[in-house]
């Protein structure tokens, strides 16, 4: 069986050609909009450990979306660790869950919390309490 063949000028087949083209590229853009990196800083204080009988001997930041870890950082101390932990990161854009881990002297402390990622806009992750 032969489709009849509709007869259009060089101009209609360029605009729908166009209009298919900027369709498929909102499409994907829309799919792949959660995804996009964005650079920001990540804030973690570490101010209530600074006066703690325990030195904190390393900090683990992971960001998760769902179950699948998404970027992580580890920062270890041999000395005193800052008050104020401040790292830049490329990290997908929304909602995402954040683990904090801070190992002390014979003690590990954790937590979980939400964030949301937005470009160019700083992340307080709150930090574990101290038990």
């Amino acid at each position: 069986m032969k489709l009849p063949r509709i007869a259009l000028s060089p101009t209609a087949r360029k605009l729908i050609a166009a209009a298919v083209a900027v369709s498929g590229v909102f499409a994907v853009g829309g799919q792949l909009k959660g995804n996009v990196a964005r650079d920001v800083e990540v804030r973690v204080s570490l101010r209530e450990f600074a006066d703690a009988s325990r030195a904190v001997r390393s900090v683990d930041v992971t960001f998760l979306r769902g179950e699948t870890p998404m970027r992580a950082l580890r920062r270890n101390y041999a000395g005193a660790a800052p008050r104020e932990l401040r790292e830049r990161m490329s990290l997908p854009e929304g909602e995402l869950q954040a683990r904090v881990t801070v190992t002390l002297d014979r003690l590990v402390v954790e937590r979980e919390s939400n964030v949301r990622v937005a470009a160019g806009g700083a992340i307080e992750v709150p930090a574990p309490p101290l038990p």
